[in-house]
């Protein structure tokens, strides 16, 4: 049988899955260009509206578009241009939103990077998309970001302090005594700033908690409090003169910026607020809250919090605090740090020896409120690459997909089109922003609906629940063990969930047990989805109208129907075929499908044939057009939705004095999917104990790729060529 899906004896390309879908579903779509065109249409529809909520924070549109303007002005300003790389390194706050968003005002591509990567992660990934500008946490790169761009084409970067934008400082996600040491902040009408939703039952009391900076990377001084000013923009009421309208940028004049800054500033607003007291854990340093933070870990929802020790403060430090905190009409007070900048527009000058070496670090809120005038850029077109997604793919090393603007719209409206959600509706950031699945499902989508994006900085289960009883969402979206642990948490009910319309997994296996198992506690179905970084996530997904079926053979959970646009088949070995209801390779085509990876043409030309994704992942489809995913061709690692390739494992095992032979395989684990479990034999005379050697990965990877689970045997089992046979360490784990 033919292998173009376009072929008249295709039975795939026959689509039997439209049948199933809504007319809704079925209808021609016609997206904006891209996302930034998206967040235009709604700033001029809506330019008061909540866009962006932080715990009490709250960013209208209006002022996400003026902010977002500022900071593109300063990058163009500081060279950059349309087409270069911009990388981004933070968990769901409003810094990712709006660096995102201006990024894409200054033409450039942006680079997302987990921050769970270390050193040599984030170095590769620097060099290897040529990015010139670095947007990250202060005290990571303090930390040990600022040795990670060595050797790369960083010259600009931007710092954000991850309690900037709201001013309630949950202790269960900001641990540290600075954030639990200043709860004299309060609302202008006197009242403290409330440390949880109204009516909560979920905010317990957290011991203060060692900062989570990988062990091997930090030693790097603390970031300067100063630095990274939290009182927020004031509430404005339409896009100021000089800023970039909806309809498209327009340069301004100088008196523009100026104005716009002292629109944005306001009189007598304060620049600074209370400085954090988190340090850096020392090496092997453990959480007594080790299970919480294992959780935070696999959704990748958690990263290394470090900055400096508490600083003196002024009394009148902190007056004028900005509206955007409260909404119309209100204000926050409270103290603001004494501590200035030690150098210019939020920034430092580095010193001593390295200070020609290191590129330029300014604070992004401070950037934020300077009114720099956007770049005149008619936006990008749907052909341009919008972002560079690194995942690792057949050869192990890390590869970056380039997601054009275009795909990520079409996906994002297709979720619009086809979910029951009103226009502003509210989208709770459960998914990582920096992944495909939250960049798409949730960012674009939000903007795409003109609705409010409910950001959580990182994933801890009773402040989320909590979130969910103060704003009320209609959607979000996030791997299956998120959802355990939300139903494990003791003050869980089914209110917590009352007011979503829909909710969807996806990036992880979904145990059928699981969907059973919440709709009867909670009352929610629990919707399946199917996609990769090359397809901008969707390329499956269950309609609202439907349920997803379980196949009677496997017991495996449907993943879902392929979209109206999209072409889903299965291929046998030589790429022909199979017929419904047979295995082999899933492979996509359709308008979401990116054109390929970043400078690699000769892995381009083979996961790309004819511009059809060849996913490495093994399943079938049913005669109705359900898609099944049954297996991996790939030795990839799905540890609840992050991809492990196990030879980047196995460098590290051998990198040890003690280790002669490694082999890192993915095992069951009935929480996260897939558990990293490696075996490894001695060098003769050698000694090392499991324990030991699970530490040794865990100081050089991020928390998701070191094996949890080591055994040590005599010797491995191989192939009469001397490959180490891993199919057989899989069946034995």
């Amino acid at each position: 049988m033919s292998s173009d899906s376009g072929s008249a004896g295709s039975h795939y390309a026959a689509k039997p899955w439209l049948g199933l879908l809504s007319p809704a579903q079925r209808a021609p779509l016609a997206p904006p260009p891209s996302v930034l065109h998206a967040f235009r249409e709604a700033v001029a529809r809506a330019p008061e509206r909540t866009a962006l909520a932080y715990f009490d924070g709250r960013i209208d549109y209006a002022q996400a578009d003026a902010l977002s303007d500022s900071i593109a002005g300063r990058l163009a300003a500081e060279g950059v241009r349309p087409g270069d790389r911009v990388a981004v390194m933070l968990q769901n706050t409003p810094h990712f939103v709006l660096a995102v968003l201006a990024a894409w005002k200054a033409g450039a591509v942006v680079v997302p990077l987990n921050p769970m990567y270390k050193s040599a992660e984030v170095g590769h990934v620097l060099r290897d998309s040529g990015a010139g500008v670095l947007v990250c946490e202060g005290g990571a790169w303090e930390a040990y970001l600022r040795g990670a761009v060595r050797g790369s084409a960083v010259r600009f970067v931007l710092t954000a302090r991850d309690t900037d934008f709201q001013t309630r400082d949950d202790p269960r996600v900001f641990p540290g005594p600075a954030a639990q040491a200043s709860p004299g902040r309060a609302l202008a009408t006197g009242s403290p700033a409330p440390a949880a939703a109204p009516g909560s039952r979920c905010a317990e009391p957290s011991p203060t908690r060692p900062s989570t900076v990988p062990a091997s990377d930090a030693g790097a001084a603390p970031a300067d409090p100063g630095l990274h000013p939290r009182t927020p923009a004031p509430r404005t009421p339409a896009v100021p003169e000089g800023a970039q309208t909806p309809t498209g940028p327009q340069a301004a004049p100088p008196e523009a910026g100026r104005d716009r800054a002292q629109t944005l500033t306001g009189p007598g607003s304060a620049l600074a607020g209370p400085g954090d007291a988190r340090a850096p854990a020392g090496p092997g340093a453990e959480s007594p809250e080790a299970g919480r933070e294992e959780l935070q870990d696999q959704a990748g929802l958690r990263h290394a919090q470090v900055s400096a020790g508490p600083e003196a403060e002024s009394p009148e430090a902190g007056r004028d605090r900005a509206r955007i905190l409260a909404g119309p009409g209100s204000a926050l007070a409270g103290p603001g740090d004494a501590r200035a900048p030690a150098g210019p527009e939020g920034g430092y000058a580095p010193a001593g020896e390295a200070a020609a070496q290191v590129p330029v670090v300014r604070g992004l809120f401070t950037v934020a409120r300077q009114g720099h005038p956007a770049p005149a850029n008619p936006g990008p077109t749907a052909a341009d690459i919008a972002l560079i997604g690194y995942t690792s793919g057949t050869s192990g090393t890390p590869k970056g997909a380039m997601n054009p603007h275009g795909a990520l719209m079409h996906n994002a409206t297709r979720q619009v089109t086809g979910h029951p959600l009103p226009e502003g509706a509210t989208y709770f950031a459960l998914a990582p922003l920096f992944h495909i699945t939250g960049m798409v499902c949730e960012l674009a989508a939000c903007f795409a609906n003109a609705g409010t994006l409910v950001l959580a900085h990182r994933f801890e289960a009773g402040a989320v629940l909590d979130a969910f009883l103060e704003h009320r969402p209609a959607y979000t979206v996030g791997p299956a063990t998120a959802f355990m642990a939300l139903a494990a948490h003791p003050a869980v009910t089914r209110d917590h969930f009352a007011s979503f319309q829909v909710i969807s997994s996806g990036g992880a296996p979904l145990p059928p047990a699981l969907v059973d198992r919440l709709r009867t506690a909670f009352g929610f179905y629990l919707r399946n989805g199917y996609g990769l970084t090359e397809t901008t996530a969707a390329s499956a997904s269950v309609p609202v109208h439907l349920e997803a079926p379980v196949d009677p053979a496997s017991g495996t959970l449907s993943v879902g129907l392929p979209g109206a646009d999209t072409v889903v088949r299965v291929l046998d070995e030589q790429g022909a075929e199979v017929p419904f209801g047979e295995t082999g390779e899933i492979a996509v085509r359709g308008p979401q499908v990116v054109p390929g990876y970043w400078g690699l043409p000769a892995e381009t030309a083979e996961a790309f044939p004819g511009g059809e994704l060849r996913t490495g992942d093994v399943g079938f489809m049913d005669e109705d057009g359900w898609l099944y995913v049954v297996d991996r061709k790939k030795d990839m690692i799905n540890a609840s939705g992050f991809k492990v390739w196990p030879r980047e494992v196995e460098d590290v095992l051998y990198a040890h004095p003690a280790v002669r032979e490694a082999a890192v395989v993915g095992v069951p684990d009935p929480y996260r999917g897939e558990n990293v479990k490696a075996y490894v034999s001695l060098r003769p005379g050698a000694s090392a104990d499991p324990e030991e050697l699970s530490a040794h990965c865990a100081a050089r990877l991020a928390a998701y790729k070191y094996p949890r689970r080591v055994e040590i045997l005599p010797v491995l089992p191989k192939t009469t060529s001397g490959k180490i046979l891993r199919r057989e360490l899989r069946d034995r784990g």
